[in-house]
């Protein structure tokens, strides 16, 4: 006896998880009903079974249309349902129903029917008054708590009532289809965002660009869900900075709020595909597609080899750095950093110019540019100096290349230094000046294409510095920049952005 007491709770605990195994069923409890009741139920029951499918258009009180029912009584109690009604518009079978009432009979169905779910949602109820009506051969349903005396037909199933619930739930069928595929497209939508995020690229800009606005990206936050731009309304208007927040649909990114002025509004950037514009590494991804953007257009957003907008000069916004120097700077600017690619070109044209005969290889090596306003006549020149070595390396000097180029302004932000008109030699007590022209041009094609070069503020202050600095950069390939500094402190704090 000792023994089974103590395997008594094993017991009920494994035949609980034998009953947690099988399928849930639904069981009303037993109800009050009068022997007369009880009478009146069994001839409907009796009604009910022998008919094959019944509907019932049902309205719960707070909802907006009609529900089609369609019951099918078996016997012991069981009808299968199946309605317009979404979650409930799959053959739900073998459900419960039971007779109840004093004196009149009442009909109950299952709480984890349509009827349930309607009642806890829309006011509607589980239980009905149930009254048959001998000359329309059909019931009537009146709710049986009294809320209202609205009386709803329980009839045979005809034709017309089995299209209107087929319309129904093909409706649900069609909305359940429309859903998966939204969240098919916004599973998309956050992997093309992943992506994008994740990529790459020592492309010189970082922007956001279709055909009427262009922005750049100053950060893209996938954790605060923000994205920070700076932008222009117009190219003579001061800078604007933003900060909006984002969130993902199948269609796109939708900002909020929406960035608008004028009649430019982006409220939703549609996405398209990864973009791969990267020759020296076609397998890598420097942007993405924007299929469009509000009613701003089509366009791009990534990486990318030219600026979102003229750097203007902040005291006077019609003027942009290139007009500046093109037109104004009185003075010079002097090499001093060169981007990753870039210095793979300065390094082989400085080894050709330490080659050269009795210069010094590890002599100093600069570029200055003068511009065309410069008041001397080293005007429109591209100066390149080193140091040299006499004969005997008893003392060292230094030789320039005057090379006299075009320099003009192409427009916008962009300036033209390709084209080499002639080669003016400095004066020098340390032999004849070699013609480097030839070189220089192969040097120039490629920091300066004749596309033309990009003319950006760098701001000092990215450094821990102050003022600013000017870079040249590739409009085919923005790697390839090269950093010059002011000739003149008075120049260190202009404002170009």
């Amino acid at each position: 006896m000792r023994r089974m007491n103590l395997y008594f709770p094993v017991l009920v605990a494994l035949l609980a998880l034998l009953t947690g195994c099988n399928k849930e069923t639904t069981l009303l409890p037993p109800r009050e009903i009068s022997e007369e009741v009880q009478v009146i139920a069994d001839r409907y029951n009796e009604i009910l079974t022998s008919t094959d499918k019944w509907v019932l258009a049902y309205k719960p009180e707070n909802y907006e249309d009609s529900v089609y029912i369609q019951l099918q009584f078996a016997e012991e109690g069981k009808v299968d349902v199946l309605s317009g009604y979404r979650d409930f518009h799959t053959l739900q079978s073998a459900t419960v129903y039971t007779f109840e009432g004093k004196y009149i009979p009442i009909i109950t169905f299952a709480d984890n029917t349509v009827f349930g779910t309607l009642a806890d949602l829309y006011n509607g109820s589980a239980k009905f008054k149930i009254n048959y009506i001998e000359e329309g051969e059909y019931f009537e349903f009146v709710r049986s708590d009294g809320y209202d005396d609205d009386a709803f037909r329980l009839i045979k199933m005809n034709a017309s009532y089995e299209e209107k619930l087929t319309n129904q739930i093909d409706a649900i069928l069609a909305q359940i289809a429309y859903e998966e595929e939204q969240a098919r497209l916004s599973a998309e939508v956050r992997q093309k965002v992943k992506d994008f995020v994740e990529i790459e690229s020592d492309f010189y800009f970082y922007n956001l660009t279709v055909d009427d606005f262009s922005a750049a990206i100053n950060s893209f936050d996938t954790t605060a869900r923000t994205i920070s731009l700076t932008y222009k309304e117009t190219s003579t208007s001061a800078p604007t900075d933003v900060t909006v927040g984002y969130t993902l649909t199948a269609e796109g990114i939708v900002l909020n709020p929406a960035i608008a002025y004028g009649a430019v509004s982006i409220d939703v950037i549609a996405l398209g595909d990864l973009q791969y514009e990267d020759p020296d590494s076609p397998t890598a991804a420097t942007s993405i597609e924007i299929v469009s953007a509000g009613n701003a257009g089509a366009g791009v957003m990534g990486y990318a080899h030219t600026a979102p907008y003229p750097y203007t000069r902040a005291t006077d916004r019609s003027q942009t750095l290139a007009d500046y120097f093109v037109n104004e700077y009185p003075s010079s600017v002097e090499s001093r950093r060169f981007g990753s690619k870039a210095t793979v070109y300065m390094e082989d044209f400085r080894g050709y110019i330490r080659s050269l005969p009795n210069f010094n290889p590890s002599g100093r090596h600069v570029y200055i540019i003068y511009a065309p306003n410069y008041t001397s006549s080293l005007r429109n020149l591209f100066w390149v100096g080193s140091s040299r070595r006499v004969d005997s390396d008893a003392a060292y000097g230094s030789m320039g290349f005057n090379l006299r180029v075009n320099i003009q302004g192409l427009g916008g932000n962009r300036m033209d230094m390709n084209e080499i008109i002639q080669q003016t030699n400095s004066t020098s007590t340390y032999g004849p000046v070699p013609d480097i022209s030839e070189r220089t041009q192969e040097y120039l094609d490629q920091i300066t294409p004749a596309a033309g070069v990009t003319l950006v503020p760098y701001n000092m202050a990215n450094e821990g510095s102050s003022g600013y600095r000017l870079r040249l950069v590739s409009t085919v390939d923005s790697r390839v920049w090269v950093e010059f500094s002011w000739s003149s402190s008075t120049y260190y704090n202009m404002v170009f952005n």
